[in-house]
């Protein structure tokens, strides 16, 4: 066991030990207890259908759309 203080905490350096495919099976894995912890169900909806918000950036509004 070693203690460290908060936000000192060395990195835990998941590249070296896991592949792509494993660190992308532990985010839908923490994806799926977060939507479950919610009390929240899936989306069924297909990725064509995903209902978006389009805003234009910047403060004045014109930046971001497009003639």
């Amino acid at each position: 066991m070693r203690v460290y203080v908060l936000g000192e905490e060395p990195r835990d350096d998941l590249e070296q030990s896991t592949t792509a495919e494993e660190r992308l099976a532990m985010v839908w894995a923490l994806t799926l207890e977060s939507w479950a912890l919610a009390g929240w169900t899936l989306p069924t909806y297909s990725r064509y259908e995903i209902p978006i918000s389009v805003r234009p950036l910047g403060g004045n509004g014109s930046a971001g759309r497009r003639p």
